[in-house]
């Protein structure tokens, strides 16, 4: 199954006493071996308005404030201009680190860490933008020769890239901006690990390609080879507001229950089905105890949808709830 951009140009959680610090522990940080593990369809968001320090001459304000309804304000002794940004469809997408086993305990046991490449502040996720736009040059004018995909400063281009999988970034095609191509693909995760007071702190800040090893270290002469990463236990899923099943719920963290009912397409959904079912069978339990979260506080098959998009967006996350 393909997964594309669509169309044309309250908050349940599951307690958990899962211990965070004594896996945080065992995850080892700087460039680890990672597969792609799950993606997860978060709806039609709304977004706040871009903004950046007003250039009178910069053709691209000029246009904002002709047919956009873009506005000039003061702030801090500057002018800013405020573009209102339309709503669109926005994803997390999640990683394992595959040499990186840990027990999660529960009915989870021993399984490669997760993580969240998606940005979150103060337990808010920021989803990544899933639709494509054109580049520019500097005068504002459409590069025709770079075709419609992802933003060059998205998360999924640099995945595409890092994973190899340039033919999702490629403007044109079948293939074009289809996502379901990164399950399961190996990729190197830059994670940063700090320790403050008690607590451990893993967060993902970029990803890299697989490098080249040697097959003999002893011998400078050695054969190259593309350095081994484990295969994912467990089949990589892409749960969309199409296909979800009550069965998905246990793979959704809280945080992204909490962002996909914030979606204008959440209501009347069958996600709002499957979601307000498993929340109706969660308040007929008994309440279980809730865990202390360990949580980093930082500052912050359709054919794609032809929107131009002007925020960039970068990957990195915190732990939050459950990691499947």
């Amino acid at each position: 199954m393909s997964f594309k951009p669509q169309g044309q140009a309250g908050n349940t959680t599951i307690a958990s006493k899962v211990d965070y610090g004594a896996i945080n522990k065992a995850v080892r940080g700087g460039s680890r071996p990672a597969r792609i593990s799950l993606i997860v369809d978060l709806g039609v968001q709304q977004r706040p308005d871009f903004e950046e320090e007003y250039d009178a001459n910069k053709p691209k304000h000029i246009k904002a404030l002709a047919e956009q309804g873009a506005t000039v304000v003061e702030d801090g002794g500057k002018q800013v201009i405020k573009i209102p940004q339309s709503p669109n469809p926005q994803i997390a997408v999640f990683g394992d680190l595959t040499h990186d086993v840990v027990n999660y305990g529960e009915d989870i046991g021993q399984k490669p860490y997760r993580f969240m490449l998606n940005k979150s502040y103060m337990g808010e996720l920021h989803g990544i933008v899933f639709n494509g736009c054109y580049s520019f040059d500097k005068n504002g004018q459409i590069l025709k020769d770079k075709g419609f995909t992802f933003h060059s400063g998205s998360p999924l281009t640099k995945l595409a890239k890092a994973t190899k999988q340039i033919q999702i970034i490629s403007g044109s095609g079948k293939d074009n901006m289809d996502v379901s191509q990164l399950l399961g693909q190996a990729f190197m995760a830059q994670m940063d690990k700090q320790e403050r007071g008690d607590n451990i702190y893993i967060n993902y800040k970029g990803c890299a390609e697989v490098p080249m090893v040697s097959t003999d270290p002893t011998d400078p002469d050695a054969e190259e080879i593309l350095m081994p990463v484990k295969e994912l236990p467990d089949a990589p899923k892409c749960i969309t507001f199409d296909n979800v099943t009550p069965d998905d719920v246990k793979f959704l963290w809280g945080n992204v229950i909490k962002k996909i009912r914030q979606a204008d397409n959440f209501e009347g959904s069958k996600m709002q089905e499957v979601l307000d079912g498993q929340q109706n069978q969660q308040q007929a339990k008994p309440e279980p105890i809730a865990p202390k979260k360990i949580e980093e506080q930082k500052a912050p098959d359709p054919e794609p949808q032809k929107t131009i998009t002007t925020d960039l967006e970068d990957g990195w996350a915190d732990e939050e709830d459950l990691p499947f």
